[in-house]
């Protein structure tokens, strides 16, 4: 095979290459990872934000909130389906368009909570704090603490958001009888 008066690229010039693509992915990669995590901190932001506006909705309509319910059920911001029947006549949603059923955005899921918390005891009743809470999936410290900064605080141990900086958060949304 004769290779006489073409021309290729020397190694030299290959690997030259190869060093300035991985530079340029290595700077661009972190990059577009911090715009996803962005996006992600405010879809969670503006769900718990919908969740807990929903429910005080639920509250001024019905003066009752939702009992307890498993984690990514819908506890009756979507349809009658979860009312009591003597309170239906005074539910007037649908509160909330859709339910998250596959969780928050990090692949954990969304609890609404109906339960004893003391530090979201502010009535001195026990055991009627209203509560939605974001468990498990990739949450990291870094996570919790954006979002306790930009919806409360930023102090995981006080206000109206807690967390553990590892895999949970709790949003209070109030206090009340269930239906």
């Amino acid at each position: 095979m004769n290779l006489r008066g073409k021309q290729g690229f020397s190694l030299l010039e290959v690997l030259v290459v190869v060093v300035i693509l991985s530079v340029l992915a290595a700077t661009l990669i972190p990059r577009f990872g911090t715009s996803i995590d962005k996006s992600k901190v405010a879809r969670a932001e503006t769900e718990l934000k919908s969740f807990k506006n929903s429910l005080t909705k639920v509250f001024f309509d019905t003066n009752y909130y939702p009992p307890d319910v498993s984690r990514n059920v819908d506890p009756g911001l979507t349809s009658k389906s979860r009312v009591r029947s003597d309170i239906s006549k005074l539910w007037d949603g649908p509160y909330l368009e859709r339910w998250p059923t596959n969780g928050h955005p990090w692949g954990g899921s969304y609890d609404y909570e109906y339960w004893s918390y003391s530090p979201f005891n502010f009535d001195g009743q026990l055991g009627n704090e209203v509560l939605i809470s974001m468990r498990g999936g990739a949450l990291t410290r870094k996570i919790l603490e954006r979002i306790d900064q930009d919806l409360d605080d930023g102090d995981a141990n006080t206000g109206l958001l807690r967390h553990n900086n590892r895999d949970w958060l709790t949003y209070f949304v109030g206090e009340g009888p269930k239906w």
